[in-house]
């Protein structure tokens, strides 16, 4: 795809989370709410639909291994339809309780534009190690 993309990687600075429940509060909606605050409806299976941020954010799994690895296309609700970003989240226990994020956004020039990415945008580290 081309256009922009977001990498962030936590290694060095692991998540103080078992890498079960972090996936676990990626694909659960109930879960997911809790950390966020905001509602969610999350088939969590290939081919899976879901919304987050109520209506903000739709769209569908494209892969999914349990405490491995996510992978979406994403759609943001002001986008022109079959409009969508790919987002991959790979997932690695450290320890018992500490995991590795390793989280990869691919969006075409416009939606970077429209999201705010850059290459050294903060942004989705802050929200990971805050």
């Amino acid at each position: 795809m081309n256009g922009a993309s977001q990498h962030v990687d936590t290694s060095g600075n692991n998540l103080k989370c078992n890498v079960n429940k972090l996936f676990d509060a990626l694909t659960r909606a109930d879960q997911f709410g809790e950390l966020t605050g905001a509602p969610a409806q999350i088939a969590a299976e290939d081919g899976g639909k879901f919304s987050c941020f109520g209506p903000m954010v739709l769209g569908v799994t494209v892969e999914l291994v349990a405490g491995e690895r996510i992978v979406q296309a994403w759609h943001i609700a002001n986008w022109e339809p079959g409009d969508y970003s790919i987002v991959r989240f790979e997932l690695e226990a450290t320890t018992e309780d500490e995991c590795k994020l390793v989280l990869d956004h691919l969006a075409s020039p416009s939606q970077a534009s429209e999201l705010g990415l850059s290459m050294d945008d903060g942004r989705y580290r802050r929200l990971l190690l805050e």
